[in-house]
């Protein structure tokens, strides 16, 4: 199995995670860091050979002139490594950590849950999810 490269990790997590992004503008800003930042010196290595020095040299040149943006390359080299590991891992390892890589699904107003459903659950004798107590039958 050829390992896989940085460059097409990054692309492929991109792709995978945008459509639950709140805008296409990050997704934008996802590749144009990882182009800026990480692509020069991890682009063309195997995610399996990046060491930590490797992400060092990539952070400490703007880690003190651009803190924010250090701290968010480091995130987005963290969460493509992740992702390329359980690409190329075993089975076990895939399925272990699938969860943390699919994105999130999309919410609409301020709450996942309508409160409807919790009002009428707790008017039924069911442990109220709010204040954990059994309520009146």
């Amino acid at each position: 199995m050829r390992a896989i490269t940085f460059a097409k990790a990054a692309k492929a997590y991109i792709e995978a995670n945008e459509s639950g992004w709140h805008s296409h503008n990050s997704a934008t800003q996802w590749r144009n860091s990882l182009a800026a930042h990480a692509a020069p010196t991890l682009g063309k290595m195997a995610c399996s050979a990046i060491e930590t020095d490797d992400v060092l040299k990539v952070l400490k040149p703007i880690w003190a002139k651009k803190p924010e943006t250090a701290t968010r390359v480091r995130r987005r080299i963290e969460a493509v490594l992740s992702y390329a590991k359980v690409l190329r891992g075993s089975a076990a390892t895939r399925i272990a950590v699938v969860v943390p890589i699919i994105p999130p699904a999309r919410r609409f107003g301020r709450n996942a849950c309508s409160t409807a459903s919790v009002a009428s659950s707790s008017r039924s004798g069911a442990v109220s999810s709010i204040t954990g107590r059994i309520s009146d039958p």
